[in-house]
């Protein structure tokens, strides 16, 4: 209840505003049939009793303090609805904050996963590059001593007028070059000894391929020294016959022995019969070519009769036999040397297209984790602003 003058003494001092409201609320609540304490009763007052100075000072004092307090805490209040909003504000923004610095710490630790996988493809890509270099090393090593080969055997070396930018292509192309010499070659050597299997081996079947026929004119005797005693034992049949014939008593037993008889003494009876062979052979079917100094004689004698020419006889086996030496291209060795060839190339289109998918893939990945990575270090810079700006 109010106490008097000390009760105003007090509220002129400094009255709390919770101590105004109940000041106000307590006077509003008064009514006229109230009792007035004695203290608080209005007096009379005149010229000879005037109010006293003190006592209305202090009721202005404190009608203008409950004003201005009236204004301070509707101030506040917009201060607290101001300061509410912006610690709400704060609140959004650090736990923002909160989230990207979680998602910035888990990219951070993919960083490191992304750029260990980074080195590992770059240093899988360098071996992968390493591994190739020294394959394509060892392939143009291979192809230049095959080339190698085919010029010691040969005798005879190229050179490529059109250079590519590939060692190894170059290589390649070189060893073509050497590889179609060699199949002509194989191709005339297999027409050449076609047409010589009849004269050493009058009484065997002719190979189908070139290497059974290249072999059979590589036995352990020699070819040429034994046709040439053929000949020579045909040529002494042959002369036994025509004495023969011709009614003659002659003493072979004594001409048998040639040991009496001087190599010198044999020429001269050899040049002497010349010119009395050349009917003779006329006869057995021989036509002397035009140089005699470069011909040779195309003979076989079968049971001493004249017999057609092996030239015809040759001609006739040629047609028989010129499909086989036609369609004669990748035979035996020069077949595989071919297959080879087609296989290497095919191996190193392949290498080369796997090397290119290889590097594509790397770069691409490379790429990815690059965009990755700046992407960790916005959002880790992100993160530093939203902290920066909640502190």
């Amino acid at each position: 209840m109010y106490a008097g003058d000390k009760d105003v003494d007090l509220v002129s001092k400094d009255p709390s505003i919770k101590d105004m409201e109940k000041l106000v609320r307590k006077i509003s609540s008064l009514s006229k049939k109230d009792a007035v304490p004695t203290s608080c009763r209005v007096v009379q007052y005149s010229g000879t009793n005037p109010l006293p100075q003190p006592l209305m000072k202090h009721f202005i004092n404190l009608g203008t303090q409950f004003i201005g307090y009236r204004d301070t805490v509707n101030r506040l209040k917009e201060d607290l609805v101001v300061a509410n909003k912006r610690a709400d504000d704060l609140a959004v923004k650090l736990e923002k904050s909160e989230e990207a610095c979680k998602k910035a710490e888990k990219d951070a630790s993919s960083i490191e996963d992304l750029r260990k996988r980074l080195h590992e493809a770059e240093t899988a890509l360098s071996d992968k590059i390493t591994q190739q270099i020294a394959r394509e090393e060892n392939i143009v090593a291979r192809l230049k001593s095959q080339s190698q080969r085919f010029v010691r055997k040969m005798s005879q070396d190229f050179e490529l007028q059109k250079h590519e930018d590939d060692r190894l292509l170059d290589a390649l192309s070189l060893l073509e070059v050497h590889g179609d010499e060699v199949r002509r070659s194989i191709f005339d050597a297999q027409a050449a000894f076609s047409r010589l299997f009849p004269y050493f081996f009058p009484k065997t079947e002719q190979p189908n391929t070139f290497a059974a026929l290249a072999k059979s004119f590589v036995p352990k005797e020699d070819l040429g020294l034994a046709l040439r005693q053929e000949n020579l034992k045909i040529g002494v049949e042959g002369t036994i016959a025509l004495v023969a014939e011709s009614q003659q008593s002659v003493d072979w037993a004594k001409f048998g022995a040639t040991m009496k008889l001087k190599t010198d003494k044999w020429q001269a009876l050899i040049r002497a019969a010349k010119p009395q062979s050349k009917k003779i052979l006329a006869f057995l079917g021989y036509n002397p070519a035009p140089s005699s100094s470069s011909a040779k004689p195309e003979l076989v004698f079968d049971n001493y009769t004249a017999t057609p020419r092996p030239s015809d006889a040759l001609h006739a086996s040629s047609y028989s036999k010129k499909a086989s030496v036609d369609d004669f291209t990748e035979d035996s060795s020069n077949a595989n040397l071919s297959q080879e060839l087609n296989d290497l190339r095919q191996q190193l289109q392949s290498a080369k297209k796997q090397s290119i998918m290889i590097m594509d893939r790397f770069r691409k990945s490379s790429e990815r984790e690059k965009a990755a990575l700046q992407e960790a270090k916005e959002a880790l810079a992100l993160r530093d602003t939203a902290v920066a700006e909640a502190a």
